[in-house]
């Protein structure tokens, strides 16, 4: 949520200068964590209506690609869910 607004970090319903913009107002605003989110079913052809063929899955990639190596460029790194807890929230609960 930022500003009270929910975005999606989501190759489906968001497109790329949409998810950077979505990244350089998170940056602003001092957030500390981005959640990207695709389903699996969702890189196969006809496993979900946002990319049925194999093309839309390629473009899908490329996509991806493009906002991770933006990020990245920006110093973001990626943790699972378990290793943001380990590294962040247990240092919060601990200090």
């Amino acid at each position: 949520m930022i500003k009270g607004e929910y975005v999606w970090m989501r190759p489906a319903l968001s497109s790329v200068a949409g998810m950077k913009k979505t990244i350089e107002i998170a940056e602003k605003d001092g957030v500390d964590y981005i959640e990207f989110m695709i389903h699996s079913s969702e890189v196969m052809p006809n496993g979900s209506p946002y990319f049925q063929t194999e093309k839309d899955i390629d473009n899908a990639f490329k996509d991806m690609d493009k906002l991770f190596k933006y990020m990245k460029e920006r110093g973001f790194i990626g943790y699972t869910l378990k290793e943001y807890y380990n590294t962040f929230i247990q240092k919060h609960e601990n200090s």
